[in-house]
């Protein structure tokens, strides 16, 4: 648990200086002292900033490793000697912990920074910490779902606020991190009831329409929506997007994003490969993606991929280690291409799911038509016959709505116990995993006996 009683706040800060997209008051790179003895509203604005930045981290952890694991691409650089990220598709998984670290350092952060809240006085307004409050809480509660969505079953550690580090805390099961994260979300929406009308700090442009305490609200909202979906609580889910940003009319694409630059000290997006020299999309994508009208496929494809051309404009293919695949990724066409947190199209597919399971089918029909109508450019479909045609229909769209933004499919899979869908990339005999375990490094610190969540996963072997 060094993750979480070891952290040096500063580096957090650091981040957020470095984004361009931030205005950020000078706070002397505050240390993590500073930041817990001696807060001033500078330092934790600085602080929450960089916090922000972190969403950006835990989104490319769940899109690296995810994808690997539910077949959307694989990262094949041809110059290394082995294949790095995709090493989790080909042997049993012994405790890389998928982003623990990260996520427990900037977890401490958000509970450093709201203890901060509590100790800088009349220097703010109550309105003011009510803000910081919430934006940390919904952050906290982001990553800790990112995290459990690795280990699944395994569960992951919420009692953070106070860290012995003699007596470490239990890890938490899966339904008891559920109900953590749900909670959490509530009691930030709480605390952004209280925000008035502005932040003490600017969110970037990544939040642009998202920025002030209302507004946020609906991207709060957005993220339990996404809790509550996985949960299998149907009606919360409803709840949560009637105070969300989900639209039939409005673009596909809105809500807040993760931006990239080119700014000194700043993060390009590291899935821009134009060229498809290390990333790579799985060539079943195109196989199985449904035909337009036309003949020609789902947009979703077309706009998202495309052939690897070498000279003279034939097709190649990237191969290492049996994996093979001739598309490379268009959908992050630049490096400071932006990668949505959350986005319209997800929460519709997310509606669809909850009226389905509530006895809309009406509602739910209207719904998965807009995006297929909208996003892919299929036609509307006149009825849904069952249960079983919905499950079908629905993961087919969030496949490819979702695709390489957050991990999606391997987590619906899962979530639909259909993860023998998984084929490949090179036949049969591949591993498909269901969960990552905890991080050697964390089971060591922990007596026995050791959380089930120190145990290796051995995956089971696809038939095709």
């Amino acid at each position: 648990m060094q993750a979480i009683t070891g952290i040096i706040v500063a580096a957090a800060v650091a981040m957020s200086a470095a984004c361009g997209d931030f205005e950020i008051p000078n706070a002397d790179n505050p240390s993590l002292n500073a930041l817990e003895d001696n807060p001033t509203p500078a330092i934790l604005i600085s602080a929450t900033q960089g916090l922000l930045a972190a969403m950006r981290t835990g989104t490319s952890t769940n899109i690296s490793t995810f994808a690997h694991y539910g077949r959307e691409g694989y990262y094949i650089d041809v110059a290394q000697t082995s294949l790095n990220a995709f090493d989790v598709v080909l042997t049993p998984g012994t405790g890389g912990g998928a982003g623990w670290g990260n996520t427990y350092q900037s977890v401490r952060l958000a509970n450093t920074i709201r203890a901060g809240v509590d100790k800088v006085g009349t220097a703010m307004t109550d309105a003011q910490k009510e803000g910081i409050r919430g934006v940390a809480m919904t952050v906290e509660a982001f990553l800790l779902h990112g995290q459990l969505r690795a280990q699944d079953v395994f569960g992951v550690v919420t009692a953070t606020e106070s860290i012995d580090p003699i007596q470490l805390p239990s890890v938490a099961s899966k339904a008891q991190a559920f109900t953590y994260i749900a909670t959490r979300l509530d009691d930030a929406r709480q605390r952004l009831l209280n925000a008035g009308t502005t932040f003490p700090f600017n969110l970037g442009t990544g939040f642009a329409g998202f920025n002030t305490p209302a507004t946020f609200i609906q991207f709060n909202r957005a993220l339990r929506a996404r809790v509550a979906i996985e949960m299998g609580d149907y009606n919360a889910a409803l709840t949560a997007l009637g105070g969300s940003f989900v639209s039939a009319t409005a673009a596909m694409d809105l809500g807040p994003k993760n931006i990239y630059s080119t700014a000194s000290g700043d993060a390009v997006n590291g899935f821009f490969d134009p060229n498809g020299f290390s990333y790579v999309a799985d060539s079943m994508l195109p196989v199985e993606a449904q035909n337009r009208p036309d003949g020609s496929k789902d947009l979703r494809v077309t706009t998202k991929m495309a052939r690897i051309v070498g000279p003279g404009g034939v097709f190649q293919t990237r191969k290492h280690t049996g994996v093979e695949s001739g598309w490379r990724w268009t959908l992050y066409p630049t490096s400071t291409s932006p990668i949505p947190i959350i986005k319209n199209e997800e929460l519709l597919l997310i509606r669809a799911e909850a009226r389905w399971r509530t006895a809309d089918q009406a509602g739910a029909l209207s719904d998965i038509n807009t995006v297929r109508v909208g996003s892919g450019g299929l036609a509307g479909l006149p009825s849904i016959a069952d249960d079983a045609a919905f499950d079908n229909e629905l993961l087919y769209n969030r496949r490819y709505s979702l695709l390489l933004e957050y991990g999606h499919r391997w987590v619906d899979l899962r979530r639909f116990g259909r993860l023998t869908d998984l084929k490949g990339p090179r036949g049969a005999g591949d591993l498909v995993f269901d969960k990552v375990p905890l991080p050697q490094a964390e089971c060591d610190q922990r007596s026995d006996p050791k959380p089930t969540g120190c145990s290796q996963v051995s995956g089971f072997r696809t038939t095709s």
